[in-house]
């Protein structure tokens, strides 16, 4: 896999599931897809991995990528199209897993809904290929440019939604320049979101003893070079006191040698006419 984003932890909060949090089950989420989902799909989603404060992102595509935004409206659009595609048939296979009834499928119904959430997906680029971050409160709440795309959502689900997709995505991207000639227009329609998205699903509320993990989590994810320090000045602690404790046994044998050398005195001086030899 390639390094194709970074993203500071200073600016976006992770997403808590259950007792982990969201971005350290990257490998369940994309093992679980492969197994059912077309593997091009599973490669939008790319890894996160923590180094000193940063999110290092990578993915199997061509480095570096930028945000969406930083690239021409014609590759908007097009990004935007693709990504609702990837969307409904994740959404899809989420109301597959729901209406089988079984327990652990719709726990994993509700994990893919929170990763895939685009209110916290970012859509990241390198101009010709395209790639999701997720795991975050990015709040991104994305608003696609073109008006086709807002139009789509209303459409109903299934196999009529992708052909009259695919047929307006193609015009959409072809009439990219005179669209761009309609600012009134488009204004308007950024104010739109998207509809046919993944459901928002409310976490578990989280009990007393899993608050208190995610706080030294938190302080460990953190302050790992503070940790670091305590740990090391109770090591410190630890030699000195040991150091301490064996001069203090030194100083009682000593104590110890000078008592027996008085009883030895004394008994000489009790017994001068009696032989006796003391073996020190």
């Amino acid at each position: 896999m390639n390094k194709v984003f970074v993203t500071s932890t200073e600016e976006y909060q992770p997403i808590s599931h259950g007792d982990s949090y969201l971005y350290e089950n990257y490998l369940r989420i994309t093992t679980f897809l492969k197994n059912r989902i077309d593997e091009s799909t599973v490669n939008r989603v790319a890894k996160p991995n923590l180094i000193s404060g940063n999110v290092e992102w990578y993915c199997k595509f061509s480095a570096p990528m930028l945000q969406i935004t930083n690239y021409d409206e014609g590759h908007q659009q097009l990004v935007e199209s693709e990504y609702v595609q990837f969307l409904a048939k994740i959404d899809r296979f989420i109301k597959e897993l729901q209406s089988t009834g079984d327990e652990d499928k719709v726990q994993w119904a509700r994990l893919l809904s929170v990763t895939f959430s685009p209110e916290d997906n970012i859509l990241i680029s390198n101009g010709n290929e395209w790639a999701i971050i997720w795991g975050w409160k990015f709040l991104n709440k994305l608003k696609f440019i073109s008006p086709v795309f807002t139009d789509i959502q209303s459409n109903s689900e299934g196999s009529e939604l992708e052909l009259e997709m695919n047929e307006t995505v193609q015009e959409a991207v072809q009439e990219s320049p005179k669209e761009s000639n309609e600012p009134e227009k488009i204004e308007h329609d950024k104010g739109k979101e998207i509809v046919n998205s993944p459901p928002q699903r409310q976490l578990k509320n989280v009990g007393f003893f899993q608050k208190i993990i995610r706080f030294f989590r938190y302080l460990s994810y953190r302050f790992w070079g503070l940790m670091l320090l305590i740990i090391l000045f109770l090591i410190v602690l630890c030699i000195c006191k040991k150091c301490c404790s064996n001069n203090s046994g030194c100083s009682e044998l000593g104590e110890i040698e000078n008592k027996i050398n008085d009883i030895e005195k004394r008994v000489e001086e009790r017994c001068k006419n009696d032989t006796i030899t003391f073996v020190k």
